[in-house]
């Protein structure tokens, strides 16, 4: 009696599809970002507002990889600079950051989803709560799933990044 809620933390859609037919399960934890639709695409979240189950969003940064300054991209990313080249022109194209593009999307777009989100210092937590109350029109958020409709696993995927 002392449980109220049970999640699991999940890696590939099939899993979390699984997890959301399951009685066991109240919540998911998912990553997801606009980048990275495979959660989307596997209808994951509707099921997950469908079957009344939470879903808590991680990795909307892509472990940072989405705010990174591409002359301080290592060497062994060099593989993902074509995508945040797009992902800049993208940015460049409306006149917002990227922290702005990659946090305000993943809010709007799944606005029923908790979002999860890393820092490393607390002015990073200040400027995600500020942001939080800012909005990006709809034209942009609509157009982050045309560019941005298939993106190459290895990018998307941190755990097939080379080490």
């Amino acid at each position: 009696g002392t449980v109220r809620h049970i999640g699991v933390s999940l890696y590939s859609p099939r899993k979390a599809l699984q997890s959301l037919e399951s009685q066991i399960f109240d919540m998911i934890q998912v990553p997801a970002n606009m980048l990275d639709r495979r959660f989307a695409d596997a209808q994951v979240f509707n099921l997950a507002q469908k079957k009344k189950k939470q879903v808590y969003i991680r990795s909307v940064f892509l472990q940072g990889l989405l705010l990174i300054n591409l002359d301080k991209l290592p060497q062994h990313m060099e593989f993902a600079r074509p995508v945040l080249v797009e992902f800049d022109r993208f940015c460049q194209k409306f006149g917002i950051t990227r922290h702005h593009a990659a946090l305000l999307y993943m809010k709007q777009k799944y606005p029923y989803a908790k979002i999860i989100f890393g820092a490393e210092t607390i002015d990073q937590v200040k400027q995600n709560i500020d942001l939080w109350e800012e909005k990006l029109p709809d034209i942009i958020v609509n157009e982050v799933e045309d560019i941005f409709r298939t993106v190459d696993e290895k990018v998307i995927d941190p755990t097939k990044w080379p080490k």
